[in-house]
């Protein structure tokens, strides 16, 4: 919920500056809040929330450009949900153990590597430092 607000309030910089109208941050709410957190808190509760964080928020103080904000917004994206950002390939298993799936898919990412089946479940995470060698067939 904190990382929603925050965000919210980011794009309320994005689209409206430092001005944080009601009616402004109505447009926020109902913009970025998908409607199962409107249904758990009111709309007035968030427009709350939305409106203190962006009163409180450092890119007010220190009067960044809407880009440097968009940025900043892109690093959380890429920092909290890396899967996102990745380069996916599909493949098939040639030869090995025996594992409950051959084919799935690798998706390499800043994180590491991750092999995901045709629902995109996570079957196993690497990071760089556990990959000791790839060897490709093409």
């Amino acid at each position: 919920e904190d990382d929603i607000i925050e965000l919210a309030a980011k794009h309320l910089y994005i689209q409206h500056g430092s001005d944080s109208q009601p009616e402004n941050v109505k447009e926020t709410v109902r913009d970025c809040i998908k409607i199962s957190l409107l249904e758990a808190k009111s709309e007035e509760k968030l427009i709350q929330m939305i409106h203190t964080a962006h009163a409180q928020s450092s890119f007010l103080s220190s009067r960044q450009k809407a880009d440097l904000v968009k940025a900043e917004v892109v690093d959380y994206a890429r920092e909290k949900w890396p899967i996102f950002f990745s380069r996916f390939f599909e493949v098939t298993k040639q030869s090995g153990p025996p594992l409950p799936k051959s084919k799935f898919i690798v998706a390499i990412n800043w994180t590491g590597i991750t092999f995901l089946d045709e629902r995109e479940k996570r079957l196993l995470e690497l990071s760089f430092p556990e990959v000791t060698g790839v060897n490709t067939l093409r």
